[in-house]
Formats: structure tokens, sequence, C-alpha cells
């Protein structure tokens, strides 16, 4: 009996593993797509991936439900954590409950290294586009002020003064 509930979580937690796996295919397709510039493609694969990150989290409602229902059956608190959970199971339950567990944090770890990396590019150019106005632009850096205090809007580029003719 207890085999059907932990049978029933360790299903949905690979469901979850294997949409994670599509999720991180997704997101490195997404940097190839940022570095060609292809905006149409880009906005097709955004919503591609926010309709799958939809998916995820009712995948992951139902893996938090299966969890709950087998806390219950074994009597542990709502505060008990998955060890506790997970030693009270007969042996080979357990084994295949921990490694369920383990490939699922291990797609989640491989998402958020997608993540982090494609967030660090984006700064970058950001960052970078940054410089490049500052430098050709730097009478509109920062917030400017009129002679009474009050913020002002800039003005035609200013003239420059060659003080050596």
């Amino acid at each position: 009996m207890a085999f059907d509930s932990s049978a029933a979580l360790v299903q949905a937690m690979a469901e979850e593993r294997e949409l994670f796996h599509r999720f991180a295919e997704q997101e490195a397709a997404l940097t190839q797509v940022v570095q060609q510039r292809d905006w149409a493609q880009l906005e097709r694969a955004l919503a591609d991936l926010d309709g799958l990150a939809g998916t995820i989290a009712a995948a992951e409602s139902r893996r938090h439900e299966e969890y709950e229902r087998l806390k219950r059956r074994f009597g542990v608190g709502e505060r008990a954590g998955f060890g506790l959970l997970v030693a009270r199971l007969p042996e080979p339950e357990r084994i295949s409950l921990a490694a369920a567990r383990e490939e699922l944090r291990a797609a989640v770890a491989r998402v958020r290294s997608l993540t982090a990396s494609l967030a660090y590019y984006f700064r970058c150019i950001k960052d970078s586009v940054e410089q490049i106005l500052v430098e050709a632009f730097p009478h509109r850096r920062g917030r400017i002020y009129s002679r009474h205090g009050r913020p002002a809007q800039a003005g035609a580029d200013p003239m420059m003064v060659n003080h050596s003719l």
C-alpha cells in the first residue's frame, strides 16, 4: 500500500524532471537565437518557455500533493523533512525515491546554471551598450537640473570648444 503512494511520488518527480530537461534544452537554444539576433524567433522562444514554465508549475503542484499524501500516510508531521519521510519507507522504495529526488535536483541545477549564464550574457551586453552611450553622449549622463534646482530635459548637443585653436 505504501508502494502505491511512493510510486506515484517517484512518477511525479520523473515527469517534473523531464519537463526541466525540456526547459533546459529550449533555454540553451535561446542563447543561439539571441546570438543570431533573430528577434522574431526570440519572441516565439520566450513564449514557448513561458508556456513550459506553466506546465512545470502544474507538475510541481502535483508532485507536492503526492508528497503531502505520502507524509500523511506515514504519519510524519507537516514540518517533517524529506529525510524523515524516506527513513520510514522500506529499503527499495527509499532508494528509488532518493534517486528520483537527486535526479530532479540535478535537472533544476542545470536550469539554474543556464539561466544564470543567459542573465550574465544579457547583463554584459547591457553594460557594454550603456558604456558606449555614456562615451558618445556624456552630456546626457545622469539627471540634469535647471538653475532653479528642478529636473530638466537635456537640450541640444553641447558646443565643444577647442582652446588650442
